[in-house]
């Protein structure tokens, strides 16, 4: 049995409307003030920046990028560039998610229930 192209597309267009879903879902329970009148389709778009902008930083992981997501929120989708970040996203030789784990204890030393 072989897959196709077109097959392999459909799936993989299929999966990330899933995790789409799942992130958008997550982003209403997590703040729910800010997204509770957000249509739809505004927060899937919101949903897929977010996702753009995690991939370019070589962010993969669902956990990783619902992390992202709330970096998004709480300090802007800009947030790759602020200064306390910005020097961890310039290194090259760490993943995406080593680079997130050192902001993310960066964060917590500021907000202890992150």
């Amino acid at each position: 049995m072989r897959i196709r192209q077109e097959q392999f597309l459909e799936f993989e267009k299929a999966v990330a409307s899933q995790a789409d879903a799942r992130l958008a879902r997550y982003a209403r329970e997590r703040f729910p003030e800010r997204f509770l009148h957000t249509p739809d389709d505004e927060l899937a778009a919101f949903v897929a920046d977010i996702r753009r902008g995690a991939r370019e930083h070589l962010i993969f992981q669902e956990p990783d990028v619902a992390i992202v997501l709330d970096l998004s929120v709480m300090y802007g989708a800009s947030f790759y560039g602020a200064d306390w970040a910005r020097d961890v996203f310039e290194i090259n030789d760490w993943s995406g998610a080593q680079k997130l784990e050192v902001v993310r204890e960066r964060v917590r030393r500021q907000i202890p229930e992150f």
